[in-house]
């Protein structure tokens, strides 16, 4: 029989661990550094598959000549249209356990994958996702600084146990299994933007177990300008997927039914994605326009059916700017859009700000109903904006905010009962006077206030206190005050000098042995009362008191560090008032 007829065994390649898939286009320059990290990022198993979406630089070149180097790449070339069809082409071509995703223009650390899929491996999850950084020319940064998924490595949890991670929507910087990822048709709406939104929160809902992975595994390079693939999208068009996507996602959300789950995503639209989707799209529109048709629309659908477990936790220019856009307000919800971004920008509220936030407040109110919490809204808005930066306008410049802000019926019907902080209760008092300067002097003291006594003199009959003062002006008028568990308070004057303050304690003064508190009085004003505030230490050392010291200086660790001060009768010392006072050194340290 002739050998060359023989039937001849054919050897199929073992199927690779990973796939990597990766949309690409007009990528040139990112693209050779983007396959050098995907290579080396642990898994020596895997295929590349990059999809290049009908590029018009040299991009199609340098996939083909990275696919000559290393067998591994693939280099396919889109048969669709965008970034979401690419994936999901490059996804139908997958033949490995493991699916992941990445952008043309980002990085992937060294170990990233391995340490992504070797999670997988030992916990049998259907999806592992890692922490990321953003970079650019200039900076590195962690976006989820203040965000805390990532503390720890967690295997085989579910989307109960750590709700928050409904927060985070980017294909990136996660692994999937293959047969969870097709099990449950999971694809990319081919849009030219967001596309990433729906499916990443259906994967969230239907995994029956997930693992974090603390280490950051991707890093996303910020691109300026229009460069990117999804960048030069009109801001029209932008928004409006923005909300007809955001809808899908609280669908979703709502037929998981976990509170914990839709707690974590109310916030996520009010107190971040959704919130940054609005004003962006707010400030870009022209003076006197108001929403487009197809936005309006979307916007409207979103609103019906984001769940609002988490509103009145936003912030409160976050929560007045929803308010304003479902009261019809859009002018106002432009213009303070725009002037809430300047303060974040310039990290404080100057007075265009703050009138801006009163006619808001206005506008608010006398608007068409709606269920923002108006009294709320008004305290931890204006109130606090006028108590942290008035201080940094001048009187004159605060006289149209304050008027306005008098007039309001959220401010004339606030219990002042139901504010919490004894300055903001103050400052709702300077408002209501319709008193500028005032309120200006009650954030004065803010920005003072609490006094601390940073260096205390001890002599026999007499204390010599002092401290900074970084806001002198606040502590014009100012005096300190000694409050005896029983008895009449005695004020002492502040002396101030280069910015400092100083106080002398004398014995001879005091009608009484026994423990004084110590108090700061301040005063804004005729039209307003004072207030008295709580006088602290630098949590520092007090110094050692000398035997037959009448006055000794002492502070309250349990409550705040508050400066106390214990008067001694010096006509019982001897033995016993020694003692006494080597025992109460003792605490002291």
């Amino acid at each position: 029989m002739n050998r060359d007829s023989e039937p001849q065994e054919i050897l199929i390649p073992p199927a690779p661990l990973l796939s990597v898939v990766i949309p690409a286009r007009d990528v040139a320059p990112w693209i050779d550094e983007l396959l050098d990290s995907v290579l080396g990022a642990g898994v020596d198993s895997l295929e590349v598959i990059v999809v290049d979406d009908r590029s018009t630089d040299e991009t199609g070149d340098r996939i083909a000549a990275a696919a000559e180097r290393d067998a591994r790449v693939r280099h396919h070339r889109a048969s669709g249209i965008g970034a979401a069809a690419a994936r999901n082409e490059g996804a139908l071509l997958a033949t490995g356990r493991y699916l992941v995703f990445a952008d043309a223009d980002d990085l992937i650390p060294q170990g990233a994958y391995s340490a992504l899929v070797d999670s997988l491996e030992s916990s049998g999850s259907d999806f592992a996702i890692g922490d990321h950084l953003k970079f650019s020319p200039g900076s590195t940064w962690s976006p989820t600084a203040r965000w805390h998924p990532f503390d720890t490595d967690l295997q085989g949890v579910t989307p109960s146990s750590v709700p928050t991670l409904v927060s985070g929507r980017a294909a990136w910087n996660r692994v999937f299994r293959r047969s969870f990822w097709e099990g449950n048709a999971l694809a990319f709406p081919e849009i030219p933007r967001n596309d990433d939104m729906v499916p990443m929160t259906r994967s969230f809902v239907l995994a029956t177990s997930m693992d974090v992975v603390a280490s950051c595994v991707y890093l996303y390079r910020d691109r300026p300008g229009t460069t990117s693939m999804t960048a030069g999208t009109p801001a029209d068009v932008a928004a409006r997927l923005y909300f007809e996507q955001e809808a899908i996602c609280a669908e979703i959300v709502d037929d998981f039914s976990d509170p914990a789950v839709t707690a974590s995503y109310s916030r996520l639209v009010f107190d971040a994605d959704g919130w940054v989707h609005l004003s962006t799209y707010l400030r870009q529109l022209e003076e006197g326009a108001g929403l487009s048709p197809e936005v309006a629309e979307a916007l409207a659908q979103m609103l019906a059916v984001v769940p609002r477990d988490a509103f009145e936790s936003a912030t409160a220019d976050r929560r007045a700017l929803f308010a304003l856009v479902e009261a019809g307000e859009i002018g106002r919800a432009r213009s303070f859009a725009r002037s809430s971004a300047r303060a974040r920008d310039e990290r404080f509220h100057d007075s265009a700000a703050l009138e801006e936030w009163s006619r808001t407040l206005v506008a608010l109110a006398h608007g068409p109903a709606t269920s923002i919490d108006l009294e709320r809204l008004a305290v931890d808005g204006p109130l606090t904006a006028l108590a942290n930066d008035a201080a940094l306008s001048a009187v004159e410049d605060l006289v149209p905010a304050v008027s306005v802000l008098a007039g309001t019926t959220a401010i004339s019907t606030l219990e002042p009962g139901g504010v919490e902080s004894e300055i903001l209760r103050w400052m709702l008092e300077a408002v209501r006077a319709g008193d500028a300067d005032a309120v200006r002097r009650v954030s004065l003291v803010r920005r003072a206030a609490p006094l601390v006594v940073e260096r205390v003199e001890v002599q026999p009959d007499r204390l010599l206190l002092a401290g900074p003062a970084p806001w002198s002006e606040a502590l014009v008028g100012a005096v300190l005050v000694l409050r005896p568990d029983a008895g009449d308070d005695i004020p002492l004057a502040l002396a101030l000098e280069e910015g400092r303050w100083s106080a002398d304690v004398l014995a001879q003064e005091l009608p009484t042995p026994g423990r004084y508190r110590v108090l700061g009085r301040f005063t804004a004003g005729a039209s307003v009362g004072g207030q008295e505030l709580a006088v602290v230490t630098a949590r520092m050392p007090l110094p050692p008191v000398p035997e037959g010291s009448a006055l000794q200086p002492q502070s309250d660790r349990k409550n705040g560090w508050v400066f106390l001060l214990d008067y001694r009768d010096a006509s019982r010392g001897g033995v016993l008032s020694g003692l006494r006072a080597k025992a109460r050194a003792r605490l002291r340290r």
